[in-house]
């Protein structure tokens, strides 16, 4: 046994009476509901809800701080990137001993910072860790945050093939000047 490393791993307990930010964002499909199926929604959802988590791993690194950025982020370090992510792996494992391991993952969401400025092989190997360490849903959504200056076509071919299935493209400006 080993103590938690303290990285920002968070496991995402849905609570639909008292849920956080997290658990909205990472849980929307079970919180976007017409208001008039909300009850019909619950019951089938329930079930599933309570025996299920959400992922969430923070990857700090970006290509330069953003003024309006309050996250934990800063620019790129090559040094210790591969570290980072042995230690990340290391967390994971640890986690996984414990009641997080017995549940099922319903949602995987890599953000930062900027996941796609680690490299592919790194992202494909936290993805290929997350599946030998958690029980994941066959319906997971598995996202991670990009900006558009970090990918191209053949890095997003890779982490498709890798498993990751959905991204999130954030806009820091319309400018192109910017």
């Amino acid at each position: 046994d080993f103590p938690p490393l303290g990285l920002p791993i968070r496991l995402a307990y849905p609570d639909l009476n008292g849920a956080s930010a997290l658990d909205m964002v990472i849980h929307c499909q079970y919180c976007i509901i017409p208001r008039h199926g909300f009850s019909n929604h619950l019951f089938k959802t329930s079930k599933f809800i309570m025996n299920s988590l959400g992922l969430y791993i923070h990857i700090p690194y970006c290509l330069h701080k953003c003024g309006y950025c309050d996250f934990n982020s800063h620019t790129i370090n090559t040094e210790e990137m591969d570290s980072y992510v042995t230690a990340l792996l290391r967390e994971m494992a640890h986690y996984a001993q414990g009641p997080a391991g017995e549940k099922q993952i319903a949602t995987i969401f890599l953000g930062g910072g900027t996941p796609t400025t680690l490299a592919v092989h790194s992202l494909e190997e936290i993805l290929k860790n997350i599946g030998n360490h958690f029980n994941l849903s066959d319906t997971c959504e598995i996202t991670f945050e990009a900006n558009p200056a970090t990918v191209s076509l053949e890095p997003l071919q890779q982490m498709r093939n890798a498993g990751y299935n959905r991204i999130s493209i954030g806009v820091q400006s319309f400018h192109e000047h910017e």
